[in-house]
């Protein structure tokens, strides 16, 4: 007998994208043959409303955020109704073409979606919303398509996020060739650690997603500036800019971000960025008034231009001033700047662990429990903890930041190491130090302040060349 409620249990598992008829009927009933039963009168009875899988039929969209890739393929086989749902509404919203197929890798799974957005009908392009792609590596024999991007252009109107970070395969050649194109509901992109992303495309992909609320273009080594120039100008909705580890940026990019009104930047991390100057600090301190997260770490930022900064007397709540070289060489002053300076909304800070043990030190001198900004910070975080630092360092800590929730302590490369951390000196027993052990042990004493260690450095070896 034929099943018509049934999927064909013979089609492979992977051929998710395949646009079947079953895909675009809404089927609510559930054949004879599946429940066993025969005769007009139950058929009747099961049409009526009378279908036990109506219950699953509503559950199912509240519950399948929560369900992994796997166990959604193999339900959306029960019935053409669970597949509609599952499939249509659910994996197509984001796909993750890593777990969409169980005999075939992601690289495959792309391209076979991409073969697929031409036929299929409006109602299933205007469900795809976000798209991941990030880690996508091409074969010596698989590539991507090379018209990837001008099918997302043309076939998902209803893109809101896009993340094509550490891809290879996204060039200049793979933007449209037409004049005016555009992604109008684009919200948030990330072109992170891609390495032929220039300026011009930048500034390309600016003209195109207007919309464009939160970008990160993390790794970008080729980017000095036009670009971030061009999603300030051209993006009145950016709220959230990061360009980490951006060497041959400018100072034009922090003036464009700092000039142009018709943004307000709330989040901005230009950790690494060593080529920007006290003309690009000073601007961006002058007029972005809004940043509620800011990154300077590793910069050439000093202390009078971080002085400046309005935004940290009025609305940052997340601040990163850590491997900063020339507030090291200020640890006195910064230390008190930071005790005496109200900051009302701060909350989250990282700091280095140098800077931390002179803000101490002051405080043996200073009534520091008066300053009510440093009580309110909940999330600390001290970079380059010392070999050897007692645990009483510790407590000192917790007596200056008595509403603190979180410590973290990235551990710095000790001289002592070797072969990655499997040798240590030994040290005396009498004295109680800051280490891995030693922190397990205090968190599970008390559960008001979780402390933990770690290994930034050894955990992030890179490889690439540019780092030898």
């Amino acid at each position: 007998m034929e099943r018509k409620g049934l999927i064909d249990m013979s089609t492979p598992k992977s051929n998710i994208f395949q646009p079947t008829r079953s895909w675009l009927r809404d089927t609510t009933g559930v054949s004879s043959t599946m429940h066993n039963v025969s005769g007009t009168p139950k058929e009747s009875w099961f049409m009526n409303g009378n279908n036990p899988f109506n219950k699953i039929y509503r559950v199912l969209p509240h519950v399948s955020r929560y369900l992994p890739s796997n166990d959604l393929l193999t339900f959306g086989l029960v019935n053409k109704k669970c597949h509609r749902i599952l499939i249509m509404d659910v994996i197509w919203q984001a796909p993750n073409f890593d777990k969409l197929s169980h005999i075939h890798d992601a690289l495959y799974m792309f391209n076979r979606f991409l073969n697929y957005l031409p036929v299929l009908d409006a109602n299933k392009l205007h469900s795809v919303q976000t798209l991941d792609v990030s880690n996508l590596e091409e074969t010596c024999y698989d590539s991507v398509n090379t018209n990837f991007f001008r099918s997302i252009v043309t076939y998902c109107p209803q893109l809101q996020s896009l993340n094509l970070s550490n891809t290879q395969f996204f060039n200049s050649r793979s933007l449209p060739k037409m004049e005016l194109w555009s992604l109008p509901l684009l919200s948030v992109l990330d072109l992170s650690n891609c390495s032929h992303v220039t300026d011009d495309m930048i500034v390309t992909i600016a003209r195109g997603c207007r919309q464009l609320t939160t970008v990160k273009l993390d790794g970008l080594t080729r980017l000095k500036g036009k670009g971030v120039a061009a999603l300030a100008a051209e993006c009145d909705q950016l709220s959230s800019v990061s360009v980490r580890n951006n060497t041959s940026m400018d100072d034009q990019a922090l003036a464009a971000l700092a000039k142009f009104r018709n943004i307000h930047l709330a989040e901005l991390n230009i950790t690494g960025c060593t080529k920007l100057t006290s003309t690009g600090f000073e601007m961006l301190a002058r007029y972005a008034a809004h940043l509620t997260v800011l990154s300077v770490a590793k910069t050439m930022c000093r202390l009078p231009e971080l002085r400046r900064f309005v935004c940290l007397s009025r609305r940052t709540k997340v601040l990163d001033i850590s491997g900063c070289k020339h507030l090291a060489n200020e640890q006195q002053e910064l230390a008190r700047w930071f005790c005496k300076t109200e900051f009302p909304q701060l909350q989250d800070v990282t700091m280095d662990a140098a800077t931390a043990n002179t803000i101490v030190d002051f405080s043996r001198t200073q009534l520091v429990d008066a300053y009510h900004h440093i009580r309110q910070i909940k999330e600390l975080r001290l970079v380059g903890l010392p070999q050897h630092t007692p645990f009483v360092y510790l407590n000192k800590l917790l007596h200056i930041f008595p509403h603190v929730k979180s410590i973290t302590f990235e551990r710095d490369y000790f001289e002592s190491d070797f072969m990655l951390g499997s040798y240590r000196t030994p040290s005396p027993d009498t004295i109680e130090y800051i280490t891995d052990n030693s922190l397990s042990r205090f968190n599970m004493r008390q559960s008001r302040v979780f402390a933990r260690m770690v290994h930034q450095r050894e955990s992030d070896i890179d490889c690439n060349l540019m780092n030898w």
